[in-house]
């Protein structure tokens, strides 16, 4: 074990996929002085990469749970199960909502991202489950079971067709069989560029072979149990789950940290943020200004192979390890029957 010593609050915004691996080198070195504490609003970080294995019953979910206050424990950190409520950056505070402020040195956000929420009118009784933040919408498994488990035939829909709504549909369906019928609603066709097309044809045979109905329509309104669309047709639904996409917290969004115009938080190389070198951000709510990437738990992975020393390397100024991100990457897409597609450039 490696000792170094510092004078300095390191404060970790989320456990995802990024900090987590902070914590991991943590657990390995002594940095005698160094105060760390991860913020989270759960105990527990879900590993998306298993998820749909886990909706499929292949696994339990202690499988795709890493226990934050162990894991803390082990790291010589502080854990704080709370909520950010506003960021300071020229202050360097971080509110929280049942703590009192903390100030920090230097700041690493990695909280994931929500889901986009999208202009349709909807019912206050409707059920909607969103996709994201993925811890959020673990917990809501077993509530969907009960639902069920009651019901002879339960109408799910799925709304937006990107990989993550085919996931969702084929895990959902492998977990479920016959008890269910299943809906998938998007605006436009898949469009995720480095899905190729052989992939994209084998996906809509996949859901077809399963009886998912697909519909390239636009919402109107989730009723309390139906959906409009705007082509006047109206679709039975007791379930609906938003798969829209990636969002930012309001609270970051709110601070001073330069974004894109989607909302993201700008990175340059080092994945610092573009006006405070003190806040490292990485996973789905960063974007890199030079090079541009769709949200994946691929990236966040990556970046945390880098923001794991870059963070020790500026509390000693030394000269910081630029990301490199990836052009592409192997695409594992869960589908029912204990198989998967692979998808990489044109294979």
């Amino acid at each position: 074990m490696q000792q170094k010593f510092y004078s300095k609050q390191l404060i970790l915004l989320g456990g995802g996929h990024s900090n987590i691996q902070v914590l991991k080198k943590l657990c390995m070195n002594e940095y005698i002085g160094l105060q760390t504490i991860l913020i989270s609003e759960n105990y527990d970080a879900t590993y998306s990469g298993l998820t749909p294995a886990y909706l499929q019953n292949q696994i339990k979910k202690s499988e795709i749970s890493i226990d934050l206050q162990r894991l803390c424990f082990n790291a010589g950190a502080t854990f704080i199960k709370d909520r950010v409520v506003s960021l300071d950056p020229n202050n360097q505070s971080v509110d929280l909502q049942n703590h009192p402020s903390i100030n920090y040195d230097l700041l690493s956000i990695n909280t994931g991202s929500i889901s986009k929420k999208v202009n349709i009118k909807t019912h206050n009784q409707a059920k909607i489950i969103m996709v994201k933040p993925i811890n959020l919408f673990v917990e809501q498994v077993e509530k969907i079971d009960n639902l069920v488990n009651k019901n002879q035939n339960t109408q799910i829909t799925i709304i937006g067709n990107g990989i993550a709504g085919y996931e969702i549909c084929f895990s959902l369906y492998q977990r479920y069989k016959n008890k269910i019928t299943i809906t998938l609603i998007g605006a436009k066709d898949i469009n995720e560029k480095n899905i190729n097309s052989q992939s994209r044809r084998k996906l809509k045979a996949i859901s077809k072979m399963i009886g998912i109905v697909e519909k390239i329509e636009i919402i109107e309104e989730i009723g309390k149990k139906e959906i409009f669309l705007s082509n006047g047709e109206i679709i039975k639904s007791d379930v609906n789950f938003l798969s829209t996409g990636a969002s930012v917290p309001k609270w970051l969004n709110e601070s001073l940290i330069k974004t894109n115009s989607d909302g993201f938080a700008l990175v340059n190389d080092y994945l610092q943020s573009l006006n405070f070198e003190n806040i490292f951000i990485t996973g789905d709510i960063a974007s890199s200004e030079k090079e541009p990437r769709p949200k994946s738990g691929v990236m966040a992975v990556r970046q945390g192979e880098n923001l794991k020393e870059n963070i020790f390397l500026k509390l000693q100024d030394k000269p910081l390890i630029k990301y490199k991100p990836q052009k592409n990457w192997l695409y594992i897409i869960n589908t029912p029957q204990r198989k998967a597609l692979l998808n990489y450039y044109f294979l």
